[in-house]
């Protein structure tokens, strides 16, 4: 009787060591998945300090370019 509670008792801790190495097989790879979502977001944030960049530039050559059309205006009107 107590050898088959012995067996019996190996058998669960062969589970559990089954069980913990599953385990840190599925840590290993969702720490790979955010270890790629961290490449992704890191991008995502160069593209939107791009956008931000570009969104700035625009509206300072379409504030000089309005100035450039109000000046072109104004010298056809003295050329006539």
């Amino acid at each position: 009787m107590a050898e088959k509670k012995k067996d019996k008792v190996y058998q669960i801790l062969n589970k559990l060591e089954e069980h913990d190495k599953n385990f840190d097989e599925m840590r290993m790879k969702f720490n790979d998945v955010l270890t790629g979502q961290d490449k992704i977001i890191k991008e995502l944030e160069t593209a939107r300090e791009d956008r931000t960049f570009a969104i700035g530039k625009d509206r300072e050559q379409d504030r000089r370019l309005d100035g450039l059309e109000e000046r072109v205006q104004k010298v056809e009107v003295k050329v006539g």
